[in-house]
């Protein structure tokens, strides 16, 4: 049972993850950060002396947390293997006048 709970409170805190760090993937990889998410944040939290005790809502912020500093490691990453300077906070800007491949 406590497996469902950990793939409901993936699935939300990397949605909400998404939402904060404008990403656009799927559910699927919303569950996976998620949950990679708590392992991360609670890693990160407890280095910091910082504890969250508040049942479902401190796990999803911690999730969330570490979830956020997944992405941000991925597109810091992923922008230095491109050559473009590292912002990794804001996705990559979109023109209106041509197609977004996510190569600017």
């Amino acid at each position: 049972m406590a497996f469902i709970g950990w793939i409901i409170i993936g699935g939300l805190a990397g949605w909400v993850a998404e939402r904060i760090m404008q990403a656009d993937h799927g559910i699927f990889t919303n569950i996976f950060i998620g949950m990679l998410g708590a392992i991360v944040g609670g890693w990160v939290f407890g280095a910091l002396g910082l504890a969250l005790h508040g049942g479902f809502l401190g796990s999803l912020i911690t999730a969330a947390a570490g979830a956020c500093i997944i992405i941000w490691i991925y597109r810091a990453i992923r922008n230095k293997e491109q050559g473009r300077p590292v912002d990794p906070i804001m996705p990559p800007r979109r023109d209106n006048n041509d197609d977004f491949t996510g190569m600017n």
